[in-house]
């Protein structure tokens, strides 16, 4: 697979928030067996885009930078 990643759509105006948000997009559907819930963290977000909890309440989060 060859992916054009400077053909990026930009999202809210800018590139790199097209590419967090396309990594939210593939997190949220990524199959986890124990996820409870999905959050995408809103601007500002310290570096973490989304987290889910799992059902033992720990977490696994998604962190995206485009450069």
């Amino acid at each position: 697979m060859n992916i054009e990643w400077n053909t990026l759509r930009a999202f809210n105006g800018d590139v790199k928030n097209g590419f967090e948000e396309l990594v939210c997009q593939l997190a949220r559907a990524e199959q986890i067996s124990n996820k409870s819930k999905f959050i995408r963290v809103a601007a500002p977000d310290g570096g973490v885009e989304a987290y889910c909890v799992l059902s033992d309440n720990s977490e696994y989060g998604w962190q995206a930078k485009f450069f």
